[in-house]
């Protein structure tokens, strides 16, 4: 949460409502990703996988059925992971462990683009539903509201229901939620339309753009943050 010393914020790096509109821009990139790219799998979106999962095994195809169980399952350490890290890392309420979740997902990011087409896609998509546990766990909230930003259903969800409160009641702290959630779910539709087009052309590599995209994004917010660390040292 952004926090105020001074006068001057301490920038948090998971509580805004433009890295929330980022983020969730990139879940909606990354399951178009996996389905268009390896295989009809989607990388975050484990109920998918497991209702296609249940249907393999009725059907017999035990390798089809391997293929979407696997990633549900990296896709629980991813969240196990993060939550380790950010017990044993977050000492300092400075939020620079998300910077490094973002680090481990640009590299990920950057091997997998230079996978040779004939890799198993086992492989890949467990490998980014992984990254996708690891960004869904990390940033999960944006000024206080909770959002989930590698699937739209919770976020549509959400936005309905203040839709109607403020319809019903003219509540302007529900009509403000709305526009946030009703934007989240905008930006998973446009990451996945931009991840469509840009693999017509760049097809498995096309997930670099995710990688330059999230080089740029922490670059800027952890000169942001050091900022705000030499403002607080030079003030206590």
């Amino acid at each position: 949460m952004e926090k105020e010393t001074a006068g001057k914020p301490v920038y948090a790096l998971g509580d805004r409502f433009a890295t929330a509109c980022l983020m969730t821009a990139i879940g909606g990139f990354l399951d178009a990703y996996t389905f268009t790219q390896h295989g009809g799998v989607f990388a975050s979106t484990q109920t998918g996988n497991l209702v296609l999962f249940a249907i393999s095994i009725m059907n017999g195809q035990f390798t089809a059925a391997l293929q979407k169980i696997v990633p549900v399952g990296l896709f629980c350490c991813g969240i196990l992971s993060t939550h380790w890290v950010e017990h044993h890392l977050n000492g300092t309420g400075r939020n620079f462990w998300r910077l490094g979740v973002i680090l481990v997902e640009i590299v990920i990011f950057v091997a997998v683009g230079f996978l040779p087409t004939r890799t198993p896609a086992i492989l890949i998509t467990s490998a980014i539903a992984f990254t996708t546990a690891l960004q869904m766990t990390a940033f999960r909230s944006m000024n206080g509201l909770g959002y989930a930003n590698m699937f739209s259903t919770g976020n549509l969800q959400k936005a309905m229901n203040n839709l109607y409160s403020t319809l019903a009641t003219r509540n302007r702290a529900a009509g403000e939620k709305f526009g946030r959630y009703g934007g989240l779910v905008l930006c998973f539709v446009a990451g996945a339309l931009v991840s469509s087009l840009t693999g017509r052309w760049l097809t498995t590599r096309s997930i670099w753009v995710v990688a330059g995209i999230l080089v740029i994004f922490s670059t800027v917010q952890l000169r942001l943050s050091l900022s705000a660390e030499i403002y607080l040292d030079r003030n206590h």
